[in-house]
């Protein structure tokens, strides 16, 4: 049996000979049209006006689909949109970051065209919705935009959120917003929080935007790694939480590496938890 090479591959192909290492790429392009595109991309990477286009129609061919994926379809469909996306992040952010965070906001906008056209079931298109998310916040801080914009186009874009796939944009807020800026965001959303539960009529169930601000501000919490932002939003409208509750605090506490503040949450009974 034949020894297997001591060298990676990259090494091995580093000492080929250029013009071998073409003939090879040609012959595998003419099979395989992925390939193919990469290569007619290749071609644009001093036009990236010319490559956002291309992935824009992409895009937009995917928006205008009036195709429903089923079960097995949604998966591949969203591994699609994933490898979309890392195209743009790879080839068009490094030439022109406005471009690319316009694509990647796109995509998340256009959620609903991938979400109800689609049985989600794995949670694969989901991924895709989340990564993107991550990419806008990427591509976010790459660009020449003044800072105090950011606070504002981001909390937008996450709340015009049907689907429960923009989580990412405040959870990983840090990617893009300095503490300062994040800590406003909580101010502004705390007082939202004292509004709505102000104007919600007493003895009654809270409205559901108690529920949205205070998932919004939990998110924060996780961003600045500072859970009593979460502790204090959940308390403002029930000041004896759950066992779920008390569970998810002292585990917020506890990620954040305050063991003391997990304890007072730990002390009394936990019902159906008790166990755990």
């Amino acid at each position: 049996m034949a020894k297997p090479p001591n060298e990676d591959l990259e090494t091995f192909l580093r000492r080929q000979d250029a013009g071998d290492l073409v003939a090879v790429l040609l012959e595998i392009a003419k099979d395989h049209a992925a390939v193919q595109a990469r290569l007619e991309r290749m071609q644009l990477a001093d036009r990236p006006d010319k490559l956002a286009a291309g992935f824009k129609k992409t895009l937009s061919g995917w928006r205008r689909s009036t195709k429903f994926y089923g079960y097995r379809e949604a998966g591949e469909f969203g591994r699609m949109l994933d490898g979309w996306l890392d195209q743009v992040a790879r080839e068009l952010l490094p030439k022109d970051p406005p471009a690319a965070l316009l694509l990647f906001e796109t995509c998340i906008e256009a959620d609903a065209a991938w979400f109800d056209r689609a049985d989600d079931s794995d949670g694969v298109i989901g991924d895709a919705v989340r990564a993107a998310c991550l990419h806008w916040l990427q591509a976010a801080a790459r660009c020449e935009t003044p800072p105090d914009v950011w606070p504002e186009r981001l909390l937008k874009l996450y709340q015009a959120d049907q689907y429960g796939a923009r989580d990412e944009l405040l959870r990983r807020a840090d990617l893009l917003l300095d503490e300062p800026a994040q800590r406003g965001l909580v101010a502004r959303l705390e007082s939202q929080l004292s509004e709505a539960l102000d104007a919600s009529p007493r003895g009654e169930s809270p409205p559901m935007d108690v529920f949205r601000i205070s998932g919004a501000l939990s998110l924060l919490a996780e961003s600045l790694r500072d859970p009593d932002i979460m502790v204090r939003a959940s308390l403002r409208y029930n000041p004896n939480p759950n066992p779920v509750q008390r569970q998810a605090f002292a585990r917020a506490y506890l990620d954040a590496d305050r063991a003391a503040d997990a304890m007072v949450w730990l002390q009394d009974a936990w019902g159906h938890l008790e166990d755990s």
